[in-house]
């Protein structure tokens, strides 16, 4: 009985029809000869062990055997932190088993290859471990479960042998420029070239054939780490064909992920920004906007029946979207302010603040006041930076707005509303790089507005700061001795004592210093 459980007739025995023949009867004929046997070819995923017997003679058992012990020292090996040793072991079992299935071990030929391939990918022969797991899935035997094993290895190899070699300076990266970091050139769609094309040939095969793969491989039958899913292969193909400028062609494999893979959170959050950039690259916005209202469509409709982990990952995914989308906007506004259009490059960035989904509206009011201030409306651009520092003060760009507010209104002659901006400047962001700056100038709008004490107390204060005196000792010196002429004028003689001996410690300091 072979493997799939068809009968055969029973043969008689060559010897039992030769001694038929001696009997002396003349008349008698050979019996007739029977079906030729069957050789039942294992699949990639057939386990294999130690033990297995192959049943194909004693040079092929002993192959087999040998790159079972090599496998042993291997793994001893990494456990000892030995790596290349490691690799060295495991490359040879790879050996045994080819040489195990040339020395007739042809059955086996299936299986002995899917394991042979995964120790090469362990031991870091990526290009090798490609090729012999390509032989497998091209073999006319292997059936559609055979070569989903087999493709799924071989796409991942290639994966890894382009990364390696784009390392190495053997094959161009296979970087995603996407719309506002490429320059004027046409796209100018090229095939993948070298392992980079094999990549996307043996993710297609892959695909083709991924729903015959097991859940989980056969015990034995592949060793290594979890290979990538079929989802984020199809993420890699669609990356390097985007790399090479063929954007429809990557814009195809992302429409079958979207379709084919919709819940699997990280490549979902990857996928979609890339997909919104096919359109982008090639200057189609309205395409662009479509496809964000699809995506947001569709994630917002799988979100309404996801389980609440799925809807975590979908979250996610919306982030990336909303992200995704709001860059676009701010590219876009920020194309018109270096193309000299600051009146509408203000008015793109107002209304890009206005989205409440915007997860860049505090960048986008503060370039939306650096091009009011461009385009000649200094109050536009002011009116602008109040609102960042009154409505998102935990902006990063709230620091900066206010600093130019302060300096706004000491150029309009409002010097109280400047110190007062100055002073709520070091106290909500005592720690930031430009506070000596604030020390200095709130100082100094105190002293404009002709409030003396006030402005004394400052000034000492700046002069003192050891971190602004080794800035600047000079201007601390400077600083100290207009401290001492105010406290005077105000009438208070212990403090420009104070701001007396202050300063000419700071100016022997300064002296020492030049020595």
């Amino acid at each position: 009985m072979n493997a799939r459980g068809a009968k055969l007739r029973r043969l008689i025995p060559l010897a039992a029809a030769l001694g038929a023949a001696a009997s002396g009867c003349a008349t008698s004929r050979p019996a007739p000869a029977g079906p030729p046997t069957v050789t039942v070819v294992q699949q990639a995923d057939a386990p294999l062990g130690p033990e297995t017997a192959l049943g194909a003679g004693a040079a092929a058992q002993a192959a087999y055997a040998g790159a079972w012990q090599a496998v042993a020292r291997g793994d001893a090996a990494r456990e000892a932190g030995d790596l290349d040793g490691a690799r060295a072991e495991w490359t040879a079992a790879a050996d045994g088993l080819v040489a195990a299935e040339r020395a007739g071990a042809a059955a086996y030929r299936l299986p002995l290859r899917l394991r042979a391939a995964a120790l090469l990918a362990r031991a870091g022969a990526d290009e090798r471990a490609a090729e012999v797991a390509t032989g497998a899935a091209r073999d006319p035997a292997a059936d559609e479960r055979s070569r989903a094993l087999a493709w799924h290895l071989a796409a991942h190899e290639r994966e890894e042998q382009g990364a390696a070699e784009a390392l190495a300076g053997k094959l161009p990266a296979a970087k995603v420029l996407f719309a506002d970091q490429r320059g004027p050139e046409p796209l100018s769609p090229q095939p993948p070239p070298g392992a980079w094309g094999s990549l996307v040939e043996a993710v297609d095969a892959y695909l083709a054939v991924a729903q015959a793969e097991p859940p989980a491989p056969a015990p034995g039958s592949s060793p290594g780490e979890p290979l990538p899913s079929a989802a984020r292969l199809q993420l890699s193909a669609a990356k390097v064909t985007f790399a090479f400028d063929d954007v429809a062609g990557a814009r195809h494999r992302l429409d079958a992920l979207l379709d084919r893979w919709p819940i699997e959170a990280d490549v979902l959050s990857e996928a979609v920004p890339l997909y919104l950039q096919t359109f982008l690259v090639q200057g189609d916005r309205a395409g662009h906007q479509a496809a964000a209202q699809r995506l947001a469509q569709l994630l917002d409709g799988r979100a309404e029946k996801a389980d609440p982990k799925e809807k975590e990952g979908l979250a996610r995914a919306q982030e990336e979207l909303r992200k995704a989308v709001s860059g676009a906007a701010f590219s876009s506004a920020q194309k018109l302010l270096d193309a000299g259009k600051p009146t509408e490059a203000a008015q793109a960035f107002e209304a890009l603040a206005a989205d409440g989904t915007s997860p860049d509206a505090a960048k986008a009011l503060h370039n939306a006041a650096i091009a009011w201030d461009r385009a000649g409306d200094p109050a536009r651009a002011a009116a602008v930076r109040e609102r960042i520092v009154r409505e998102r003060p935990e902006a990063r760009v709230a620091a900066s707005d206010a600093l130019w507010l302060a300096d706004y209104r000491s150029r309009k002659g409002d010097h109280p509303a400047a110190a007062k901006l100055y002073g709520d400047f070091l106290e909500r962001w005592p720690e930031h790089a430009n506070r000596c700056i604030a020390l200095q100038n709130v100082a100094s709008e105190l002293d404009a507005a002709r409030l003396r004490a006030d402005a004394a107390e400052r000034y000492l204060a700046f002069g003192k700061d050891p971190a602004c005196a080794r800035a600047d000792p000079a201007l601390a010196v400077s600083a100290l001795r207009r401290a001492k002429v105010l406290f005077e004028q105000s009438g208070k003689p212990a403090r420009a004592s104070e701001a007396a001996a202050a300063a000419e410690a700071a100016r022997r300091s300064a002296k020492d210093k030049e020595k």
